[in-house]
């Protein structure tokens, strides 16, 4: 986090955080222990959180969002585990339009 403040001039407020998605939700994880995946994915995320707010950055959670898709067709690559350009333009948007408002931009 630190090396990320550094690339933003040392303003954390420039820094954004966000979540990893959750694998098990994708085909490729059928078979898996897909509860034990989001426990997982959940308590990675969790200090991912707790971090950028000690450093006063912006956590954005893609997680909810790429959940709801994981296993729909179109939000997927070919591979069925790795997210689309689509799930990646909704985080795109996500991030956007947090910067967008605390930058003030119009």
């Amino acid at each position: 986090m630190q090396r990320a403040i550094g690339f933003a001039n040392n303003n954390p407020a420039h820094v954004f955080v966000l979540s990893i998605p959750d694998w098990g939700a994708a085909p490729f994880a059928e078979g898996k222990d897909r509860q034990k995946i989001a426990a997982a994915i959940d308590a990675y995320n969790n200090v991912c959180k707790m971090t950028a707010e000690k450093f006063n950055t912006h956590y954005i959670d893609i997680t909810a969002a790429q959940r709801a898709d994981g296993n729909k067709k179109g939000f997927l690559a070919a591979d069925q585990l790795h997210p689309s350009g689509k799930e990646y333009k909704k985080w795109a948007v996500q991030l956007a339009m947090q910067a967008k408002n605390i930058f003030n931009i119009q």
